[in-house]
């Protein structure tokens, strides 16, 4: 069974978007389509919804939200 996580974002340029096939960067997190999640090149989840809200009249604030993968060492 996986988790439902949510990472926030202060600055929503630390996350990155790639396509299917593309190797994620080394660093950071990254939405990689359809919707896996990867942080500093590993996959970490699926299933992502990227939201992007006003904060402070302009000041942009970011979220991530994902079904975490099973940790595989148990």
């Amino acid at each position: 069974m996986t988790d439902f996580r949510i990472q926030r974002f202060a600055n929503p340029d630390d996350m990155q978007f790639a396509d299917r096939g593309v190797q994620p960067p080394a660093t950071g997190w990254t939405i990689v389509d359809p919707g896996d999640v990867y942080r500093d090149g590993v996959r970490v989840g699926r299933n992502a919804v990227w939201r992007l809200d006003p904060r402070d009249h302009g000041t942009p604030y970011a979220y991530l939200e994902y079904r975490a993968l099973e940790d595989p060492s148990g």
